[in-house]
C-alpha cells in the first residue's frame, strides 16, 4: 500500500507552507463552524484548495502561487529580523532593522524621506 502512495505522488507538487498554513485556517474554520454555519463551507473550500495544490502536476504554478504568498507574508508580518516598509511615491519595499525605534527612512529609489517606527 505504501509503495502504490510513493508512485502515485511521483511528480505531485506535495506539501508546502502555503499547504500547511491552508490546512491550520481550515482546522480553524472547522472549530468555529460549530458556532457559525458558513465557516463550514469556507473549511471545506480551503481543504479542496489544499488537496488540489499537493496533488498538482503543474510545479511553476505552485512555485508561484507559494512565492506570492509568501511576498505577501513578509509585506505583512516582515521577518523576526526585519520589518518591510513601502515608499509612499514609488512604492519600492524597503527593509529596515526591527527594534531601532523611530527612524526616517529614505527611499534608495526616489530618496523620498518618512519616520517609522521599527
Amino acid at each position: 500500500m505504501r509503495e502504490k502512495l510513493q508512485r502515485f505522488m511521483i511528480g505531485r507538487y506535495g506539501q508546502d507552507e502555503l499547504n500547511r498554513t491552508l490546512n491550520i485556517s481550515a482546522l480553524i474554520c472547522i472549530v468555529l463552524s460549530f458556532f457559525i454555519r458558513p465557516f463550514y463551507y469556507l473549511a471545506l473550500l480551503l481543504l479542496i484548495y489544499e488537496i488540489f495544490r499537493s496533488l498538482s502536476r503543474n510545479f511553476a504554478a505552485r512555485s508561484k502561487e507559494l512565492g506570492h504568498y509568501k511576498e505577501i507574508k513578509n509585506l505583512l508580518f516582515g521577518t523576526k529580523t526585519h520589518k518591510i516598509f513601502r515608499c509612499k511615491n514609488c512604492h519600492q519595499q524597503i527593509r529596515v532593522p526591527r527594534g531601532k525605534g523611530k527612524i526616517s527612512i529614505t527611499c534608495p529609489k526616489c530618496k523620498h524621506q518618512f519616520i517609522k517606527r521599527t
